[in-house]
């Protein structure tokens, strides 16, 4: 049941184009002793078919801009690749701590909590 409750959220959360694995990968893992490497490749199929049906959706409603989508295509497809590579040979460890710091990042980013710090933090590292 608490699977079904997590994967409807996780749709719901992705269909609105936020991405659901940002929920559906951590309840996986903490919840259902799900290693990380495989609740990321669930995560993976899991959302081929809710994410056309969303796309269906915002295509209908007119909320999709072809051109920018043809042209990031291709990037986002190489980038699968490159992903699906370095996730197949590091370890479950390194993932698991470059996935925390992706989500730490996004919460604040999501928030706006400390968005002149991570600003500064940019800035800086470019001067040096």
């Amino acid at each position: 049941m608490m699977l079904a409750l997590f994967s409807a959220l996780s749709g719901a959360i992705g269909g609105m184009g936020i991405g659901g694995g940002i929920i559906l990968i951590p309840v996986l893992t903490a919840f259902f002793d799900i290693g990380q490497k495989s609740a990321q490749f669930l995560n993976l199929i899991y959302f081929v078919p809710l994410s056309l049906c969303a796309l269906f959706v915002h295509v209908r409603e007119g909320r999709v801009d072809a051109k920018k989508a043809l042209y990031m295509a291709p990037t986002g497809v190489l980038g699968s690749f490159l992903g699906a590579g370095i996730a197949s040979v590091v370890s479950v460890g390194l993932l698991r701590r470059i996935f925390g710091i992706f989500l730490l990042y996004i919460g604040i980013r999501f928030l706006g909590v400390g968005k002149k710090c991570l600003t500064q933090v940019s800035k800086h590292s470019k001067k040096q």
